[in-house]
């Protein structure tokens, strides 16, 4: 069949195989390759034949977020305005095998069998300021106390042009994690200013 081109949304024809007359499940298979991912499915019986994530057919991978704490602070401008406004917390998260966008964590591409990428968009609600920076540090402790620093720098993260994403890649076994975001602010015009506030967790729990 004819290779798919990028942004490509689909792409149709028919292929007329010739097997057994009762064939094995790998008798006929339908390919698809992602980077050095591969994926087949048996167009005998539907059965997995190879890929890269066997989480994806083993689990929903699913995300709840529960006991998210709020960040809700301003701090001295010191510049154009009085003060920068800020208001977050975690809402939301996402499992995924692959990941090959700069926003979500750069170039991981697949992870390993045994493991996933967990992709945590921030609810990061703060005023535009050229003098203050944001420098808010996140991790994520998972069950066995090992503590996991973003994939992405944070400045990434929480600059001027920032994602606020936050991704990681954890065992694929892992059941839950507490993510805790720790606010920190600086002055560019002020080099001895800072402000640091509570920090605030939320967990995360896999299914």
């Amino acid at each position: 069949m004819p290779q798919v081109a990028e942004g490509d949304a689909e792409r149709s024809g028919i292929v007329l195989a010739i097997v057994d007359r009762s064939p094995a499940p790998e008798a006929m298979g339908l390919r698809a390759e992602i980077r050095d991912g591969v994926s087949e499915i048996s167009l005998v019986d539907g059965s997995i034949l190879a890929t890269p994530c066997p989480s994806l057919y083993e689990r929903e991978l699913g995300v709840e977020v529960t006991e998210a704490g709020v960040v809700d602070t301003k701090v001295p401008d010191g510049f154009a305005q009085e003060f920068m406004t800020l208001r977050g917390t975690v809402k939301s998260a996402l499992l995924t095998p692959y990941i090959d966008t700069f926003d979500h964590g750069g170039n991981l591409f697949w992870a390993a069998e045994d493991e996933l990428h967990l992709m945590v968009p921030l609810d990061w609600q703060i005023d535009d300021s050229s003098n203050v920076q944001d420098v808010t540090e996140v991790k994520l402790t998972l069950e066995d106390g090992t503590e996991l620093r973003p994939a992405q720098d944070t400045n990434q993260i929480f600059g001027g042009l920032g994602s606020h994403i936050a991704t990681f890649t954890i065992p694929a076994n892992e059941r839950s994690a507490t993510l805790t975001l720790s606010p920190r602010f600086t002055q560019v015009l002020d080099t001895d200013f800072e402000q640091v506030e509570d920090p605030i967790t939320a967990t995360l729990t896999f299914s």
